[in-house]
């Protein structure tokens, strides 16, 4: 009987993938001399079965024991664990579909530096979100800790976007609906326009907030300027004062006081540089009500033209007739 140190190889039941006629069951097992194990059949081992070569199993494989490949999890290897669990020191790569039950925590996990998926579908994570393509939230967006706190939160039904903080676009905007602006508008463009464009009209609204001053729209001459420059519009109990500097002293009064009406009430002197062209069919003066123009008569030669002209001087509230 030969050394069987010294066979090429052993084979049981016909070897490795051999259908041997009169063997039953078909194939079997073949060991080479190299220490490659083969076999078309189940394999039970009750001690440990080492090997320095490849291991090739055709069949189903039960472990039930920890598996460890090259060193194991730890030392540049990759363990399997009896509780299911794979670790592995190098790159895990997957051509197929995934799926993962559990959450996955990526670098330590969102709070450590890393990223976490929950099982509910929640992304969390430390670093940035780059996104080349176009990008679907479906969802509210809230930025820092949101509108309400000192953030900033964009809602998804409506498509309003509320924010804390500052607002600054560099090109042009362009507003379809309502603006609602709780604080100053301020234009700082050194050769731009600040206003309301339409073919039909332009509206600015402000509104008063539970307040005696009522709304007030307020005109700067610039960043730089004087406050005693600016030029205030006010709508308050009815009717509108324009206020020409920042303590609200001087100012113009316009109130409609019914019938078509328009009562003007300066709060300081009126100056008109210009002519005052007067086109109505009535005047009058310190408070007079007004008359249509007088008709002075009477003859020159005594005093009945004086005593007229007196009357309707007086009638239009210039002079007060205290002669005798």
């Amino acid at each position: 009987m030969a050394d069987e140190r010294y066979c090429e190889s052993v084979k049981v039941g016909g070897g490795y993938d051999v259908a041997a006629v009169g063997l039953s069951p078909a194939g079997g097992c073949t060991i080479t001399n190299a220490g490659v194990v083969s076999a078309n059949g189940a394999g039970y081992f009750d001690g440990n079965l080492r090997t320095e070569g490849t291991l090739t199993a055709d069949g189903a494989s039960t472990l039930t024991g920890e598996v460890q490949v090259g060193g194991g999890y730890g030392s540049t290897g990759v363990t399997i664990s009896t509780a299911g669990n794979i670790q592995a020191n190098g790159t895990l790569t997957i051509d197929g579909a995934s799926t993962l039950t559990g959450e996955v925590q990526v670098g330590g996990g969102y709070g450590s530096t890393g990223a976490t998926l929950s099982t509910a579908g929640n992304l969390q994570m430390n670093g940035n979100l780059t996104a080349d393509g176009t990008s679907t939230l479906t969802g509210d967006t809230t930025f820092g800790d949101g509108y309400g706190s000192s953030g900033a939160t964009l809602t998804a039904a409506s498509g309003n976007f509320a924010t804390k903080g500052t607002l600054t676009v560099d090109s042009t905007s362009t507003l379809t609906g309502d603006a609602t602006f709780a604080g100053s508008i301020l234009n700082t463009g050194a050769a731009t326009n600040v206003g309301v464009s339409d073919t039909t009209r332009g509206v600015v609204t402000c509104y008063a907030d539970n307040n005696i001053t009522g709304g007030k729209l307020t005109l700067q001459a610039g960043p730089s300027a004087s406050p005693s420059d600016d030029i205030s519009i006010e709508a308050y109990n009815g009717y509108y004062r324009v206020f020409t500097n920042s303590a609200n002293t001087a100012s113009i009064r316009f109130q409609n006081v019914g019938a078509g009406d328009l009562d003007v009430l300066c709060g300081a002197d009126l100056e008109i540089d210009g002519d005052l062209n007067h086109d109505g069919s009535n005047a009058g003066f310190y408070g007079t009500a007004p008359i249509a123009k007088p008709d002075v008569s009477g003859s020159r030669g005594g005093n009945a033209a004086l005593a007229d002209l007196l009357t309707e001087l007086e009638n239009l509230g210039l002079i007060t007739d205290s002669t005798t």
